[in-house]
């Protein structure tokens, strides 16, 4: 059974390398490996799989090239929520962290990026920019997707605020009109706030409730009073 599931894998890891350009074979790769992670008993398997843990330690579009091609965008979401499922599976949270850090490098380069917008507003034009800040929050809304417990909503809240919150208000403010950029970023804002699974429990002395919901009305607010103006409506 397991030689299988390593066949199976490594069959995934292969699609979803070489057959990037094709919409139709990195959506039924997908699927059938969203169904792998989805059994319980095929997930605790598959992270005994070293097919499985060489995914989830190279996971980027360096590795995988269907995430560079523009009309997959949205299985990126469904890429990242596969891997989220496998990574909450357990309590390691070091695996977690170390998952993450690759994120961490993303968020760097697009704050860099916004800076350097400042000085040089033509900057925001950047397609390689735009493109970044839409990747990254459709492959955070996976993640966040699937953390359904608080123990892995809270890993992830206290792994992106305060610290990345900065930025995600900087892309709303330069890209409000710009809804391929904004879109993703009110639909991870949406999946960030959705207590679905009754994930969002903080410890009762913090004040994370309300910090979640004071920084999802600042970026609502600043989208909404945007696009309520007379020159953009």
């Amino acid at each position: 059974h397991m030689s299988v599931l390593n066949r199976m894998v490594e069959k995934i890891a292969t699609n979803l390398q070489r057959w990037g350009d094709s919409h139709t074979v990195t959506h039924k790769t997908l699927a059938l490996f969203y169904e792998l992670a989805n059994s319980h008993s095929s997930t605790r398997l598959m992270l005994t799989s070293n097919s499985i843990n060489l995914i989830l330690a190279n996971h980027t579009e360096a590795h995988f090239q269907f995430m560079a091609v523009p009309s997959n965008g949205r299985l990126r979401t469904l890429y990242y929520a596969i891997l989220g499922r496998l990574l909450t599976f357990d309590d390691m949270k070091a695996r977690w962290e170390a998952f993450m850090a690759p994120f961490d490098i993303t968020w760097a380069r697009l704050g860099a990026g916004l800076q350097e917008a400042v000085a040089n507003p033509a900057k925001l034009n950047d397609p390689d920019l735009q493109r970044m800040a839409v990747g990254l929050f459709r492959d955070l809304r996976g993640i966040i997707d699937a953390a359904l417990s608080p123990r892995a909503y809270n890993w992830f809240f206290d792994w992106i605020y305060p610290t990345h919150f900065p930025v995600i208000q900087r892309c709303m403010e330069v890209w409000w009109h710009n809804k391929k950029v904004t879109s993703p970023i009110l639909k991870f804002l949406s999946e960030l706030s959705y207590n679905k699974s009754q994930r969002l429990v903080f410890n009762p002395s913090s004040p994370n409730g309300i910090l979640l919901f004071r920084e999802a009305s600042q970026l609502i607010c600043m989208f909404g009073n945007n696009v309520m103006q007379p020159a953009y409506s």
